[in-house]
């Protein structure tokens, strides 16, 4: 029985989503770094000179890989949603439309999530 992509399906459309720092998909920091080259550490509690990427950093996952992470923040006040950073992984063409377009789905839907709460 061989191995076969979820991305060789016909019907299949990648999509961009943010993961949580928290999401179980993250827990096994090693094991992440293993299977998909994708090294991550949360660091909120990291000391702020510490810090390589930012306080909140969110993993990007688009289709099957881990292409990057970002930090947004919300201003519920002014309802307006702020980039502190988006950083891509090497191989994830930031000027590939396709993939530009997939980002900002999904900031859109983050965005429309916490104005809902």
């Amino acid at each position: 029985m061989g191995t076969r992509s979820i991305t060789a399906r016909q019907d299949f459309e990648p999509r961009c989503e943010l993961i949580a720092p928290l999401d179980n998909l993250m827990w096994d920091r090693a094991l992440i770094e293993s299977i998909f080259g994708f090294s991550y550490t949360w660091e909120i509690y990291v000391p702020p000179q510490k810090r390589v990427y930012g306080y909140y950093v969110l993993p990007l996952l688009f289709g099957e890989r881990l292409i990057g992470r970002t930090e947004p923040v919300f201003d519920r006040k002014s309802g307006r949603l702020q980039l502190k950073g988006l950083w891509l992984e090497q191989g994830a063409d930031g000027s590939d439309p396709s993939l530009k377009a997939a980002i900002e789905g999904c900031l859109d839907r983050f965005k429309a999530f916490h104005r809902r709460g």
